[in-house]
């Protein structure tokens, strides 16, 4: 029977033609005809055309804006997923936000343990050859600790900074600081099962790694030492937001891996991307000041620039550590209170750079002499240089004899010793020489193969010398670089 001439079903009816379910245009809207679609098509409506658009005058209200522009910059990350560029984006503008506060929660820890080593008159630098007493080695022992679980509470509290500006814009140092303090036990304990997993990791491989060696294929435990080395930076990688997920969800010690293992499913990648990106921006510039800091005598000069990198490398660590874990955990976010175009961040990150490589450049040609420099620093000067002789031995640095003395009788006996005025390279040689009046008795070269001397001492005292005159001189590329006399009665 033909449809031609009959009325549509109305809606909600049943279609013939369809069968016993609702006719086909039952729930879509009339067309501007009023005349449904049905199973046997579409009828064609006649709706009228749109008006058409006024041309644009320049002068009138012709003019149509253009659509929104999204603003310059790294856009918020993708839940479950992670954007390098805009995670390195986003940390230059939280941190330029807020440069006070980070530069602050950074440099607390430094500024403590340097006060600590002034109270308790403690110093850092050590001489070669010379075994601080047990007092000052356990000083050194409680600042370490000390400045330790500082740095662990400010580390967290700027992870802490860094989420709350990302989610709101706005920050609480103190509460920070609190919330740090008090994740501060979950947080060492997540480290130390992270430091056995490891141990026991690396007990494996080395057994792994000597039955091949053991059996003369180098080969093959050359290549079992890189795939341990692969399983390790891929591990380091799946836990790397652990304590992100113990100061920002209160995550326990281990279920903090767990969390850190699942959410970074599927990142890996990313995640060494954005690490290789950050370290070849800071590494140089972090090369540049520890070879500066080893070249220069200028103590000032050199802990200015620690502060420096302190104050810009730690908090923008810890922000981006804040941003990777709330793009792949998908917390809010606002946009940063501050902007910065995206021109200005590859002029920061190039300067940076840049920076460390002339820094570098610079220190280089002086890392010859920073060695002699930093091993003399705690040398009384009247003693550099100078060859020493006593009757007690100093068990603890034998360059230093005790009851030193010019004149001895010959059953004495004597133990020599002294520093130089300047060290003798790694595997380069000096010739110690001994005089008895005036006429040489003998030399002997000194030497080291793997690392710089700086001392000379005899092991084993002298007994039984002959009355006389004795001088000793050492001398290094045609220098004296010590000498000392006594006399025998």
């Amino acid at each position: 029977m033909s449809d031609e001439g009959q009325l549509p079903p109305p809606q909600g009816s049943v279609d013939p033609i369809a069968g016993d379910g609702p006719a086909a245009g039952a729930d879509e809207p009339a067309s501007p005809s009023g005349v449904p679609a049905t199973s046997l098509g579409t009828r064609p409506t006649f709706a009228p055309p749109p008006p058409p658009t006024p041309p644009a005058t320049g002068v009138g209200g012709g003019f149509v804006p253009p659509a929104d522009v999204p603003p310059e910059g790294p856009q918020p990350g993708v839940p479950g997923r992670l954007r390098i560029g805009s995670v390195l984006g986003r940390s230059i503008d939280i941190y330029l936000s807020k440069p006070i506060l980070f530069i602050a929660l950074a440099l607390i820890p430094s500024v403590l343990s340097s006060v600590l080593f002034l109270v308790t008159g403690v110093g850092t630098t050590t001489v070669i050859g010379k075994v601080p007493d047990p007092g000052t080695i356990v000083l050194w022992v409680v600042i370490g600790l000390a400045f330790a679980l500082v740095e662990i509470v400010f580390s967290l509290a700027l992870v802490v900074v860094g989420d709350d500006v990302r989610r709101t814009g706005a920050s609480d140092a103190g509460a920070a600081i609190r919330r740090g303090a008090s994740r501060l036990v979950p947080t060492i304990l997540s480290f130390l099962a992270i430091m056995v997993a490891y141990l026991a990791f690396a007990v494996g491989l080395f057994i792994v790694f000597a039955i091949p060696v053991l059996l003369h294929a180098a080969a093959l435990g050359f290549l079992v030492l890189v795939a341990g080395f692969a399983v390790i930076v891929y591990v380091l990688l799946r836990w790397s937001l652990g304590f992100a997920a113990i100061v920002l969800d209160g995550a326990g010690p281990i279920d903090s891996l767990r969390r850190s293992w699942a959410m970074t499913r599927g990142n890996v990648l990313r995640l060494l991307g954005l690490g290789i990106v950050a370290g070849a921006v800071v590494l140089p510039l972090g090369v540049a000041v520890g070879f500066v800091s080893l070249v220069s005598s200028n103590q000032l000069v050199t802990s200015l620039l620690s502060l420096v990198t302190t104050a810009v490398f730690t908090p923008l660590g810890a922000i981006i550590l804040a941003l990777a874990y709330g793009d792949l955990t998908g917390r809010p976010e606002v946009p940063a209170p501050r902007r910065t175009s995206t021109g200005a961040k590859w002029a920061i990150a190039g300067g940076i750079v840049i920076l460390g490589l002339v820094g570098i450049a610079v220190s280089l040609p002086g890392l010859g002499d920073a060695y002699t420099r930093i091993a003399t620093t705690a040398i009384p000067a009247a003693n550099r240089g100078v060859i020493l002789f006593g009757t007690g031995a100093n068990p603890r640095n034998g360059c230093e004899p005790t009851d030193t003395r010019a004149t001895f009788t010959t059953g004495d006996t004597i133990y020599i010793g002294g520093y130089f005025s300047k060290a003798v390279p790694t595997g380069q040689t000096a010739t110690v020489t001994i005089l008895k009046d005036g006429v040489e008795a003998g030399s002997a070269p000194i030497s080291h193969p793997s690392e710089p001397v700086i001392c000379y001492y005899e092991q084993n005292p002298v007994t039984g010398i002959l009355p006389g005159t004795y001088r000793i001189t050492v001398t290094y590329a045609g220098e004296t670089i010590a000498q000392g006399e006594f006399t025998v009665q």
